[in-house]
Parts: C-alpha cells; sequence; structure tokens
C-alpha cells in the first residue's frame, strides 16, 4: 500500500505542476514552451494514473485470492475452455464425416427431417441417435 500512497503523492504533485505550467502558458510570453512543458507533464499524469489504476486492480485481486489463488482460478478457467473447444471439434469432426451421407436426400422433407436431427444434437450434444428403419413417412414431392 506504501506504493499507492506513493502514486498518490506523485498525482497531486502533477496536477499542482499542470495548474502552474497552464497560468504559465497563459502569461509568459514563451508559451510555446510551456505548452511542451504542460504537454510532458500529461504524459507523466496519464502514465501515473494508469499505474495506479493497475497496482489498484492488482491489491483487489490479491485481497481476495492471493496470487497464487488468482492464477489457479485462471488456469482451471482455460483448462475448461480448452476441453469445450476440444469436444466442440471432435463433433464438428464426426459431422464432417457423416456429411455425404447426410447429403444423399430424396426431398426437402428428408433435408428437414436431418437439418432438424443435427440441430437436436447440437443442441443435446449427443450425435448418437439412430435413425428409424423404413424410411420417411411421406409422399415424394
Amino acid at each position: 500500500m506504501k506504493i499507492l500512497k506513493n502514486l498518490k503523492v506523485m498525482i497531486t504533485l502533477l496536477v499542482l505542476a499542470v495548474a502552474v505550467s497552464a497560468l504559465v502558458a497563459l502569461f509568459a510570453p514563451w508559451r510555446i514552451v510551456a505548452l511542451v512543458i504542460m504537454g510532458m507533464i500529461l504524459v507523466g499524469l496519464t502514465i501515473t494514473i494508469l499505474l495506479l489504476r493497475y497496482y489498484t486492480i492488482r491489491s483487489v485481486v490479491d485481497d481476495r485470492t492471493g496470487p497464487r489463488g488468482y492464477m489457479s482460478q485462471l488456469r482451471s478457467a482455460t483448462q475448461e475452455l480448452n476441453a469445450a473447444i476440444a469436444a466442440f471439434d471432435q463433433r464438428m469432426d464426426r459431422l464432417e464425416e457423416e456429411l455425404p451421407e447426410r447429403l444423399s436426400v430424396r426431398s426437402a422433407a428428408d433435408l428437414a427431417r436431418m437439418r432438424n436431427a443435427l440441430l437436436g444434437e447440437l443442441r443435446d450434444g449427443s450425435a448418437d441417435r439412430e435413425e428409424p428403419a423404413g424410411g420417411t413417412k411421406h409422399a415424394d414431392a
């Protein structure tokens, strides 16, 4: 927390410096130099604010979970995401292998039935359903 106090002091000093350089820019004959100095001070102020936000966020994270707890949560979330991506890739590979047989349809009703089956598989996550034997129950149009 000592860093946070030092950063707050730096911000206060930089704000005062900006105010002084703004007054100099208004009343001094060498306004260009004062404007350049004020620009440099504003850049310093921006960097200081970013550092303050970084350390504040970091201290909040450290207070809640600690560095190891935070990293383990991040690691487990990454593993879950990778597992979900791998499962999705496997499902897409399986669907790509079945695609040629699924494309051999005779009518629009067959296509609609297969589309609904595919949507059900993607929604349920189970592509192991069997087609009922005996064909379709419609008249070819």
